[in-house]
């Protein structure tokens, strides 16, 4: 049992890292399954054979695969998991399910369905993770609606960061600049930088506008309003969710 929860276990993280990165699309998260499943199975595997043989040996299998999987699946990722409150909301209800659902199936099972219970998690999460992000975006639309800074949005396929990073370091120079930090370039993203940021005596706010469907830039345009629109390359970066070049 105790192989079954830290496969378990294990296997969120990286479920969870995974869904996170791909801004929660359940699409993506199988995709994710799919690519890394031979490494994704070994525990699975292992702790099968362990539960049907009950081989003293066939512990040190399911510890080395278990390790195995945790490392190198983390090192591929290259990005850790943020632990942020919608992870937290998540884990709290995929825990619960996971509880559940054991009691009433063999926890083996559980560890092969774990997608499906995060899916499940997400799904009964929506509507209040709805509302919070909206709570949240409006706090900083209120913000900066009347703020009088010169505000500049960069988009584009390629070099996002690098060019509001030039523009903050040319500007700074003369005047107070305010940038979205790191990668911030989602609704939720620029919504954080707003509402922690204080803006008083401020000449220019950098946004980065981030997209990865049809409709992203739009949604953007509506939250936050700009003087200056700066886009960099336009290629083919994110073709998969946008459809085709031509939606791009």
């Amino acid at each position: 049992m105790i192989y079954i929860a830290l496969s378990i276990l294990i296997k969120m993280y990286l479920f969870f890292n995974a869904f996170q990165k791909s801004f929660y699309e359940y699409k993506s998260l199988f995709t994710y399954l799919i690519k890394n499943y031979p490494v994704l199975s070994l525990s699975s595997v292992s702790i099968g054979l362990l539960v049907i043989f009950e081989n003293v040996y066939l512990n040190i299998v399911v510890i080395f695969s278990l390790l195995v999987q945790l490392l190198y699946l983390i090192k591929k990722s290259k990005v850790f998991l943020k632990i942020t409150k919608r992870i937290v909301r998540l884990f709290l209800t995929t825990s619960f399910l996971t509880i559940i659902f054991s009691l009433i199936i063999h926890p083996f099972i559980m560890d092969l369905i774990l997608p499906l219970v995060i899916i499940l998690a997400d799904l009964i999460n929506k509507p209040f993770e709805r509302l919070i992000n909206k709570r949240f975006i409006e706090k900083a639309e209120n913000k900066i609606k009347n703020n009088c800074s010169i505000k500049i949005a960069i988009t584009g396929s390629y070099g996002k960061t690098s060019v509001k990073n030039y523009i903050y370091d040319i500007l700074s120079d003369k005047y107070i600049v305010k940038r979205t930090p790191h990668s911030y370039n989602t609704p939720l993203g620029i919504s954080r930088f707003i509402n922690e940021a204080n803006f008083d005596y401020t000449d220019f706010i950098i946004y980065e506008f981030g997209a990865r469907r049809s409709n992203d830039i739009k949604e953007l345009n509506t939250y936050y309003q700009y003087d200056i629109a700066v886009v960099t390359e336009i290629g083919k970066m994110h073709i998969d969710t946008f459809g085709s070049f031509e939606a791009i």
